[in-house]
């Protein structure tokens, strides 16, 4: 799972005591957001009948409160998995 949060509510963005004796991992990591430049960031609506939208989003927002986080502030990249650690993902989303 990958979440991008607000400060706020990374904050209080933990593992619960159970996952954690389950096997789940956690990784967190501030960075300065950006929306990615390769045109990734998209909302993509299917139906059985196929792609009914295909839009790219121009803003990030956090993915708890919805509120926006702004291009160039802080934010949190959260990662949860079991087993084999994910890649890097969050370079994608941090401005340079």
């Amino acid at each position: 799972m990958r979440r991008i949060l607000c400060s706020s509510c990374a904050n209080g963005f933990n593992l619960h005591p159970e996952d954690e004796r389950d096997g789940w991992k956690l990784r967190k990591i501030e960075i300065p957001v950006q929306v990615p430049t390769d045109g990734s960031h998209r909302i993509v609506i299917e139906t059985d009948q196929g792609v009914v939208s295909d839009t790219p989003v121009p803003i990030i927002v956090c993915d708890t409160c919805n509120d926006e986080i702004p291009e160039g502030t802080i934010g949190v990249a959260v990662t949860m998995w079991r087993g084999m650690e994910p890649d890097n993902w969050e370079d994608k989303y941090t401005k340079k």
